[in-house]
């Protein structure tokens, strides 16, 4: 074990040597903080005050996932932390620093469905008609629930857009988005006159036009100007959901994705054809989809109907006792 190396000094190392977009570096980077921070109590690592690599056991590891749980943390979450910490670890291991002491180390089990509902078309409506588009900010909203809902783009997709990405060739417009995983903006995402001419409509509003510059702001005195962040969006979903009374623990920023695939397969878009649409790696995320949608429409109408007639049948087959008084 090498003990004459500093912990952000082997994070940097590792970080460097990853194949993964910036996104996730940094994202690694907070998992790693994170977990050796927790880990300052034990005096074991201390990134902060930038001690030397000493020896982790994974009992510390598993303490450290026990602590998540009981802190309610998602199972998203807690699967991404163990995710950084296994790999992690197997670096060290193969350059000598550090042994793999997180080989056996198990995430929770993943809820296989889908965690977010949709909304459904009423409600989709309603969320719309909230949004007040009088103002610069009300237009930038407007056009970025469009992409989010209509075409069940991704925070990280929207947030990535420069103003270029907005093609219109005649009938067919389009932007050009970077997908999640991806490093090239290399998806292009057919869109309808009503999303383009919102997202025009916003482009009004700037003070001037750049190709490369980003297609969605901020505002604000401390980042105007400058790209907006998929903080900012999950945070203007959260307030519009929050304030129609839409906000649920299954109602997120996410669900709009999912509303856009429900209204898809509802009009009879086949599986085929709803991978290219949702963008997704393999079809059994497609697959998952049709069947959690299928299945809560069944539940929804058939099945509740079923069970309605057969209690409404058994009822009439009950025969009341007979008085001998």
């Amino acid at each position: 074990m090498n003990t004459t190396c500093k912990v952000i000094e082997v994070i940097d190392q590792f970080l460097s040597e990853q194949s993964i977009c910036e996104n996730s570096r940094r994202t690694y980077r907070a998992g790693l903080v994170y977990f050796f921070s927790y880990l300052t109590g034990s005096e074991v690592w201390n990134p902060t005050k930038q001690k030397e690599v000493r020896l982790v056991t994974a009992a510390m590891v598993v303490n450290f996932i026990n602590n998540l749980n009981k802190r309610n943390i998602s199972v998203c979450s807690t699967g991404m932390y163990v995710a950084v910490i296994k790999r992690f670890f197997l670096y060290t291991a193969t350059k000598g620093i550090h042994e793999n002491i997180a080989s056996g180390i198990r995430g929770p089990k993943k809820y296989k469905g889908l965690s977010k509902d949709p909304l459904t078309l009423s409600q989709a409506k309603l969320f719309f008609n909230s949004i007040d588009r009088s103002n610069d900010i009300g237009k930038r909203n407007f056009a970025i629930i469009s992409l989010l809902l209509l075409n069940g783009l991704r925070c990280i997709e929207v947030s990535r857009c420069n103003n270029k990405d907005l093609v219109s060739n005649g009938d067919v417009k389009a932007i050009w988005i970077q997908g999640k995983g991806r490093v090239n903006k290399d998806c292009r995402v057919p869109i309808t006159d009503e999303v383009y001419f919102s997202i025009m409509e916003y482009q009004k509003t700037k003070p001037e036009y750049s190709p490369d510059e980003p297609l969605f702001l901020t505002y604000g005195n401390r980042n105007g100007n400058s790209r907006i962040s998929t903080r900012i969006i999950t945070k203007i979903v959260f307030t519009i959901l929050t304030n129609t009374g839409l906000k649920t623990p299954r109602v997120t920023t996410h669900s709009l994705r999912h509303t856009a695939a429900n209204v898809a397969i509802s009009n009879g878009m086949q599986l085929p054809e709803l991978k290219v649409f949702m963008r997704h790696s393999s079809y059994s995320i497609t697959e998952l989809y049709i069947q959690e949608i299928k299945q809560k429409n069944i539940s929804d109408t058939q099945i509740t109907k079923l069970l309605s007639n057969l209690i409404r049948n058994e009822e009439k087959k009950i025969e009341l006792p007979v008085s001998h008084s």
